[in-house]
């Protein structure tokens, strides 16, 4: 039988099926990566919040301590320091709101997949709310890291970089 004749070589679902089947599984990946990062990301690694919902308050102390750390390597001024710390307090309420949800919607994701039947149009939405959830959350970075960097002078941003 030549490949003229088999009827597999002319139809595409095969391929389609696996094109569906890598998306599918890259989708689980991202999706996966995306509820894992608002988790942690009200801080840097070695500074981690606790297991639970934070307040505001939790995650502004733990960025105090970490821009402490920054700033004295930055040999900063007191002008620029004050800058900073108004920029700390709507950043920790903004982050500690991003990362209760990333849980909330971790717990979710984790009850589907737990039940008798996976729902897969709840998974879906869910992953769609997790795409929203990591959206916002690069956004509030990009615009906090851009402010941060108005502050500093050239030679700072150099030693931060």
């Amino acid at each position: 039988m030549n490949e003229q004749d088999d009827p597999r070589a002319s139809d595409p679902k095969p391929r389609k099926l696996r094109r569906k089947a890598i998306l599918a599984a890259l989708g689980g990946i991202a999706l996966v990566a995306l509820i894992s990062v608002p988790i942690a990301m009200a801080a840097a690694p070695r500074h981690r919040l606790p297991d639970r919902e934070v307040t505001p308050k939790e995650v502004r102390e733990k960025m105090t301590k970490f821009v402490d750390m920054a700033f004295s390597r930055l040999e900063g001024t007191l002008e620029q320091r004050n800058q900073i710390e108004k920029l700390l307090d709507p950043l920790a309420n903004e982050l500690a709101n991003l990362r209760n949800e990333g849980r909330a919607m971790k717990k979710s994701i984790h009850e589907i997949l737990m039940a008798d039947k996976v729902d897969r149009k709840a998974l879906e939405e869910l992953r769609l709310e997790a795409v929203k959830l990591f959206d916002r959350f690069t956004k509030q970075m990009a615009d906090s890291t851009a402010s941060l960097h108005e502050i500093l002078t050239p030679e700072q941003r150099k030693l931060i970089a």
